[in-house]
């Protein structure tokens, strides 16, 4: 009997205490170690160089990467030139984006087959507002969804429907924010919300499945509360 109370003691106490790890990693609680990317580097071990963890890689590459993780981006400021590299870090393609007058790359996505990236891009002829741009594999360049003012304004957060033919993003203008969805195969510009400034914001719209729905954020400015 003595014996059966301490191991149900014991599980009560594995059971207390487990439990709240449980309910964490459920939830998804950030963390501030490395990320571990063993079955990555198993894919592609020419990434484990002299001097690197057999238990993680670049996280700049997994951030930036296509989903079959064969390829990711590159971006070198003082020379204006953007570039697609491979797994094992050797330029692929690369866009010379200075001599078209464009500048500071913001949110890029990668389309699901890994064949195109649209990328948000400020475009100097335009006041330096950020423009959207489709850079394919075979060198060219299209600026896809446009904008023009100053540098607080464009297009950013692109997003990819699952099956690639259509893309969310969102535009910042001073009238305030817009969450659209285009059409590839029409060339159609889909509006989903406007926001003004006076009202608050619109941001960060993703797809939500396969069909075509997609989420996003959407704030109402808070106003300060009088006092009597």
């Amino acid at each position: 009997m003595k014996t059966a109370k301490l191991i149900n003691g014991i599980a009560v106490f594995f059971i207390i205490v487990c439990l709240p790890f449980q309910v964490l990693a459920q939830q998804g609680v950030p963390t501030k170690g490395k990320v571990k990317v063993v079955r990555f580097l198993e894919l592609h071990p020419s990434l484990a160089g002299p001097g690197s963890s057999p238990m993680s890689t670049s996280l700049g590459f997994l951030r930036n990467a296509s989903r079959n993780l064969e390829k990711s981006i590159g971006y070198d400021r003082k020379k204006g030139i953007f570039f697609f590299r491979s797994c094992n870090g050797q330029k692929i393609q690369t866009f010379d984006l200075k001599s078209l007058g464009l500048y500071k790359v913001g949110h890029t996505k990668w389309n699901p087959d890994g064949t195109m990236l649209l990328a948000s891009i400020g475009n100097l002829n335009k006041g330096g507002a950020s423009s959207l741009y489709l850079l394919k594999l075979d060198g060219t360049i299209e600026e896809v969804v446009s904008v023009e003012g100053s540098v607080r304004q464009g297009v950013t957060q692109p997003c990819w429907s699952y099956d690639g033919k259509m893309f969310a993003y969102l535009k910042i203008l001073r009238s305030g924010s817009e969450i659209w969805i285009k059409n590839l195969q029409t060339g159609k510009d889909i509006l989903v919300e406007r926001v003004s400034t006076y009202e608050g914001a619109c941001v960060n719209p993703l797809w939500f499945n396969r069909h075509y729905k997609i989420l996003y954020k959407k704030a109402k400015l808070k106003r300060p509360s009088s006092s009597l």
